[in-house]
């Protein structure tokens, strides 16, 4: 079992854009109802005391009793908190203010007390949350073996068996005291009862299931609504495996699976040859088929929050991620080609593999850079991505540019198909020397290969075809991939002493749009044990 506690904080849409017009703190006592036409440059809320309904007069220069200005400039700080590391503004060459390093910043030199904010107001604008989780798993096993017969290579064996595995994760947002009065609730995070970004929308029950139902975007401005959960996934398996020493110098495996995940189930076979063809030279093969069903977490259909960098911007976004519950299990086929060899001698050990698998329906999740471009580029392919592209105030409609994105929601989707083949590489060399044994190798690992299909999206090709190795991958699902890593070690071992040292080797990689190379590098390790 597993438990956690997360605690975090934002601020209210409608609290910053009313103290952005001066309607801000805790004494105001008035509320935004609408945010305004958000085409303009200019949206103009509306607030409500309760009573009395008021359009925001952001021309005149006085409010209400009680009601404040948020200002967002930097002469409202007396002093950051940020350490002093002597840095220097690139455009203005302007010194960064302190003395000593690594301590507090010094006070800001612009800073205007009859421009600061107030403490009520910064403490107004702040609300706390807390989720709490607990996850289990349970696993059950029993196997049968026995017997199977003799053979040419030895005894034959059978074994069958079952597993149960019962997976629950349980999640909630207690509804525990804020930090004071005027920040209360620390489940104002809750979706289920606060979808809404109006606090208007979420007191009226029709409005609050509207929202729950559409786009649950929540009251604040960077982070998603959490929502409580009690998930439970069951998987129910049966295997059978045979253990066949047909001749002396020939092993054959044999094992079927089988997996049932209520909704959906699959059948895998897998085969397991190796073949003694001389004294010197052993070959393997192995060959199968995988399944794997989504995890409760990708077809959760709710949403976290993360940063990524979106290029049309210039800044980082907020993209919300998103589980899927249309998603398919994901299947692999996969075989490994080996050979095993001593070359004829006791001293050398090598092995050499080739593996190739494919992949159908891999589950990943949409890249937030790579539907920006879309939405980008225009035409037919806008309209595939910009219900989950968002601009100002919250729209999706497609009618903004894509430099006014706000956030993106990425989905967890079945991908495209992903083919990869490669070589892996094994040789050692062991002597006696002198007082002890000396060892030498190599291992490697090279990708010959490594293609990602083209990604549609409503039928249009959002994501072209991919070749990922050799490549950075900065900006789509595919990992960092340098089509070698090879490492050279020695090793010396006596009764007291062992010495190892070893030479690590990366090959250069680059980034898709050629942006950005990283060089070929090396590096090194050393080390040594002394035995008492």
């Amino acid at each position: 079992m597993s438990e956690s506690a997360l605690t975090f904080s934002d601020t209210q849409a409608h609290k910053y854009t009313a103290a952005l017009f001066g309607y801000g703190g805790p004494n105001c006592g008035y509320t935004i109802t609408d945010f305004g036409n958000a085409n303009n440059n200019d949206p103009i809320p509306t607030l409500s005391d309760g009573n009395n309904t008021i359009i925001a007069d952001i021309a005149s220069d006085s409010r209400p009793n009680g009601c404040e200005f948020l200002n967002v400039f930097s002469n409202a700080v007396e002093q950051a908190q940020q350490p002093f590391f002597d840095n220097q503004n690139s455009l203005t060459n302007d010194n960064q203010v302190g003395n000593v390093i690594g301590d507090r910043v010094g006070p800001n030199p612009n800073y205007d007390s009859n421009f600061a904010n107030s403490k009520e107001l910064l403490a107004w604008l702040v609300d706390t949350g807390r989720v709490e989780a607990e996850s289990t798993l349970l696993t059950l096993d029993f196997t049968l073996q026995g017997f199977l017969g003799n053979f040419s290579g030895g005894d034959g064996a059978w074994a069958f068996g079952y597993e149960r595995r019962d997976y629950n994760i349980k999640q909630s947002s207690p509804a525990l005291p804020g930090l004071n009065s005027y920040n209360a609730r620390q489940n104002i995070f809750d979706g289920d009862l606060y979808p809404c970004n109006l606090p208007s929308l979420n007191a009226n029950t029709a409005s609050r299931e509207n929202c729950l139902n559409n786009n649950p975007t929540g009251l604040f401005m960077f982070l998603p609504p959490t929502f409580g959960r009690d998930d439970n996934q069951k998987i129910d398996s049966l295997f059978a495996e045979f253990a066949l020493p047909l001749l002396d110098n020939f092993d054959l495996q044999l094992a079927l699976r089988y997996e049932d995940y209520d909704k959906v189930n699959s059948l895998d076979p897998k085969i397991v040859m190796r073949w003694i063809a001389t004294d010197d030279l052993t070959i393997r093969f192995t060959g199968q088929t995988t399944f794997r069903a989504p995890h409760p977490d990708e077809i959760w259909n709710k949403r976290y929050t993360e940063l990524e960098f979106i290029g049309q911007t210039g800044a980082f976004k907020a993209v919300d991620k998103t589980g899927n519950t249309n998603l398919d299990p994901e299947e692999a086929t996969t075989f490994n080609l080996g050979l095993i060899t001593d070359f004829g001698t006791d001293n050398w050990q090598a092995t050499f593999d080739y593996y190739n698998f494919v992949f159908d329906n891999p589950i990943i999740v949409e890249s937030a850079p790579k539907l920006a471009a879309a939405y980008a580029a225009g035409g037919d392919l806008r309209t595939a991505v910009r219900t989950q592209v968002f601009g100002p105030g919250g729209i999706n409609d497609g009618t903004f540019d894509a430099s006014e994105i706000n956030r993106i929601t990425t989905l967890f989707v079945n991908g495209p198909k992903t083919e990869t083949d490669g070589l892996d590489i094994f040789v050692k060399y062991e002597d006696d020397y002198r007082a002890g044994t000396i060892s030498t190798g190599l291992e490697a690992a090279y990708i010959i290969d490594y293609k990602v299909a083209a990604y549609l999206k409503n039928g249009v090709q959002v994501v072209d075809p991919l070749s990922c190795n050799g490549f950075f991958n900065i900006s789509n699902s595919c990992r960092s991939m340098p089509n070698t890593k090879a490492k050279g070690f020695i090793n010396y071992k006596t009764s007291k002493h062992n010495f190892y040292g070893a030479l690590n080797y990366i090959s250069a990689y680059e980034d898709v749009e050629e942006c950005l190379l990283k060089s070929k590098h090396f590096t090194y390790n050393f080390g040594c044990n002394l035995y008492l």
